[in-house]
């Protein structure tokens, strides 16, 4: 196997990371904090937050980036999914449930 070297540490929140994407560019990584319930966007270079937001009820299980790098896609533990705008910032839909479980993947 080839070796591995941490190249940086990331400190963002006092709980769990439990999901991860990172957009197109690779400027920005978005992370879902299950406990927190908090969308936590990150531009690695400048070290600052790009976004902060809460919004799932229960948890956010998974975050998905759109090929242009713009929307990003929540998936709750509430069963809901989640339209977030990554320059705005603003959650714009809620895609009602239709179910009872958990959304896991993005």
């Amino acid at each position: 196997l080839p070796s591995v070297s941490n190249i940086h540490t990331l400190s963002l929140s006092h709980s769990t990371i439990g999901t991860v994407s990172i957009n197109p560019s690779a400027d920005w990584l978005a992370f879902g904090c299950p406990k927190t319930q908090q969308l936590l966007i990150w531009e690695w270079r400048s070290e600052t937050y790009i976004l902060k937001q809460s919004g799932h009820a229960y948890g956010m299980r998974c975050v998905s980036y759109s090929p242009d790098g713009i929307v990003v896609a929540t998936g709750g533990e509430d069963g809901t999914v989640k339209l977030w705008n990554s320059q705005s910032g603003f959650c714009y839909v809620t895609l009602p449930k239709s179910h009872t479980a958990a959304v896991t993947a993005a």
